[in-house]
């Protein structure tokens, strides 16, 4: 089959080339993988796209057939309503100059059938494409990541609910046993992240977390696990701290705000850790070392670590290593 070209704003071709690099959709020589992304998008959402659509059209049906009796005048009004609908229009004001295409695979040639038989009455094959396309991109950014790791997503989410241990492998080559817990967004709700617990060397269950668009694949074992109320609370801290990091590393701290740094900590939402308790410009945290690092480092001196000593000398290594490098003869040289 030849390829399919689909008209698009450059908006829209932004915003698909955006989830591509996010959700790490490469191939293997490291090139964005738009047509792998496009057939993986067809095939994880044009069910649910398609009952979307079919609801909208038994909607019209219902209400016309119901009021105009001759079957060749419900059928032309019923086209003219779904003219109008979003799913079958695009907004006059766009222009639709930034083409694309796919080829389609194998896998997915059933699903154009359906699409050739249900829906090119009523539209074009670009138009079809280019409107669910754009009802994928209005969705959150997490439940975009679900759609396109639809078949990762759905096989741990049954371990969770069925308490079962998991082989996972990750797009690095790492190699995990683990036993699932959760998948959770980061508290911007941009991105999904498996929590689990592996075991250490000497026993005791250890808290990762895992991006779901970096999970390669998953193999649900018939071993079950049980948790304890104190592993369940530590799931939940750092749920509440940013599924994004793991409590391998939890830190204890104590920071001192100057009013500058207090503003700035209400301002800047972007993996912000929760305190524990505030008192005057002292704030207290206890999160992830590296979500503490990350988040106070632009700070400079409105935060003050109080303790620990390794944060304190953690922030003020990367301070310095900053400042050699502007102090370097190549910056003089400028």
């Amino acid at each position: 089959m030849e390829k399919i070209k689909i008209n698009l704003t450059a908006k829209t071709v932004q915003d698909l080339n955006n989830d591509i690099i996010s959700f790490e959709f490469y191939k293997k020589n490291g090139e964005a993988n738009r047509n792998g992304f496009l057939n993986t998008l067809l095939k994880n959402y044009f069910s649910i796209y398609d009952e979307q659509v079919s609801e909208e059209i038994d909607r019209y049906e219902k209400v016309i057939k119901n009021h105009v009796f001759n079957e060749a005048k419900a059928t032309d009004l019923i086209n003219e309503l779904l003219s109008s609908s979003k799913y079958f229009s695009f907004q006059k004001s766009d222009t639709l100059d930034s083409p694309i295409s796919i080829k389609l695979s194998n896998s997915n040639y059933n699903i154009y059938r359906i699409i050739e038989s249900k829906y090119l009455n009523y539209q074009s094959v670009s138009s079809f494409f280019r409107n669910m396309i754009e009802s994928y991109l209005e969705l959150p950014k997490y439940k975009r990541e679900q759609i396109i790791y639809l078949d990762t997503f759905e096989l741990i989410s049954e371990a969770i609910k069925d308490s079962r241990k998991i082989r996972l492998f990750t797009k690095s080559g790492a190699d995990r046993l683990v036993m699932p817990c959760i998948i959770s967004t980061n508290k911007e709700e941009l991105f999904n992240y498996l929590l689990c617990f592996t075991e250490s060397k000497n026993d005791c269950l250890v808290v990762n977390s895992f991006h779901l668009s970096k999970i390669d694949s998953v193999f649900l074992l018939k071993e079950k696990f049980n948790l304890k109320e104190e592993e369940i609370s530590k799931i939940n801290n750092v749920v509440k701290n940013g599924a994004q990091f793991p409590y391998t590393n939890a830190c204890n701290a104590k920071i001192q705000l100057t009013k500058e740094g207090q503003r700035l900590y209400k301002k800047k939402y972007l993996n912000r850790p929760n305190t524990v308790e505030i008192n005057d410009d002292i704030y207290s945290f206890c999160c992830s070392f590296d979500q503490l690092v990350l988040y106070f480092f632009s700070f400079g001196k409105d935060a003050n670590v109080i303790y620990p000593d390794y944060l304190k000398n953690t922030l003020k290594n990367k301070y310095l290593e900053a400042y050699n490098s502007y102090s370097s003869e190549e910056f003089d040289k400028i």
